[in-house]
């Protein structure tokens, strides 16, 4: 099973209103493994390489 097989969840709305905490409580609460990405250092670049982690 590929990602592109998976179902895709977007999360959005305004700032500020928990969107983070309940994407980190509901992964916490799965037994799958997982990464969480911070990418807010990489905001104002057009493109992010492997090298920048």
């Amino acid at each position: 099973m590929s990602a592109l097989d998976s179902p895709l969840i977007l999360v959005e709305g305004l700032r500020r209103t928990g969107k983070t905490s309940l994407v980190k409580s509901v992964l916490n609460a799965r037994d799958n493994p997982y990464i969480y990405l911070d990418m807010r250092r990489f905001e104002n670049r057009e493109y992010v390489v492997y090298k920048d982690f």
